[in-house]
């Protein structure tokens, strides 16, 4: 058989060798914690691979890059309790031309389409609970994250000194949503500019038990020259639902990678989660949350356009503010 195999790496690689031949490898994409590679082999009947590395430090995120990721930052270990220097250079992107919704809605409609013609244990049409919680509600109240933009003229501000911008006035649409359902399109790109080191994104969305250890969505921000670098969205690592923390333990829920930073919508608390405190808790956010992301980009490379994107069915993808580190 085919060789195939996908294995953590705790130092910086400095040569892959199978059955006494040097073997190729590259990153596993969308993977957090500790960095992990995939090496392939053609068939045998055994195989002896042997992974070189320099040090071992748990730490270390940065192994041997591929010459198309040169410069690029890793996103595996980013520290949101860092705090960056007074002058360091951020810009906000404007999304109010793109925003479709207002967030507090989001389980305001009916999700009709496109659904199973048959019998189905499908989400109802609000778009949250089951087939057991036919008539569960949830209400998100926006109020508090208005507020906060309100008291720093129109921004929201990191403790980490990361600015983002979001509307404050009342009732106004704040949110790109996007979804499987007919209610929003697919997909919604957004232009960018310039050379940037580092994305970073306010989100908010739905999701649900049935969407757990898969996409369910994903950014994605393409360069001028044609490549991309991509967040995947996944269920329960980088995406969280608008309505709830994930109940984490050393058990059956159990998160090993870091967990993201999350905006109490009604209140405008920021909480900055840690792995270790935070097990055994979780459950409803009153009035919701959302979440804080980041993505690691080519400094070297020219900037095309953001795209958020829906994946996964019964889910909605929502993109808030948007905010890129420059040099």
């Amino acid at each position: 058989m085919k060789l195939l195999l996908d294995i953590p790496v705790p130092g910086q690689i400095s040569s892959v060798i199978v059955n006494g031949a040097r073997e190729p490898w590259k990153h596993v994409e969308g993977t957090f914690g500790v960095p992990r590679v995939e090496i392939e082999s053609a068939p045998a009947a055994r195989w002896e691979v042997r992974i070189e590395w320099t040090g071992h430090t748990p730490d270390l995120i940065s192994i041997l890059p591929n010459p198309e990721d040169a410069g690029k930052n890793s996103n595996d270990t980013f520290d949101w309790n860092s705090k960056y220097p007074a002058n360091e250079r951020f810009e906000t992107v404007n999304l109010t031309p793109f925003f479709n919704d207002d967030v507090k809605h989001i389980f305001e409609n009916e999700y009709r389409s496109p659904r199973s013609p048959f019998c189905s244990l499908a989400t109802p049409k609000q778009g949250i609970g089951g087939w057991c919680e036919p008539d569960t509600t949830f209400n998100v109240d926006d109020s508090g994250l208005r507020n906060l933009a309100l008291e720093n003229n129109g921004k929201i501000i990191l403790p980490n000194g990361v600015p983002f911008k979001t509307p404050t006035e009342t009732n106004t649409t704040n949110v790109i949503f996007t979804s499987q359902w007919q209610n929003y399109p697919n997909e919604v790109s957004v232009p960018l500019s310039g050379k940037s080191q580092r994305i970073f994104l306010l989100m908010a969305g739905s999701s649900n038990p049935m969407q757990s250890w898969m996409d369910n969505g994903e950014v994605v921000v393409s360069y001028t020259d044609g490549s991309q670098d991509r967040l995947p969205l996944q269920n329960p690592t980088t995406w969280w639902p608008i309505d709830q923390d994930y109940f984490t333990d050393d058990y059956a829920f159990r998160l090993d990678g870091p967990l993201p930073p999350r905006l109490d919508l009604k209140t405008g608390r920021i909480r900055i989660l840690n792995a270790a405190t935070f097990k055994g808790k979780g459950g409803k956010v009153p009035g919701g949350a959302a979440t804080f992301l980041e993505l690691a980009l080519n400094p070297n490379k020219e900037l095309k356009s953001l795209t958020v994107r829906a994946l996964a069915n019964e889910v909605v993808i929502g993109l808030m503010a948007v905010t890129l580190e420059r040099e």
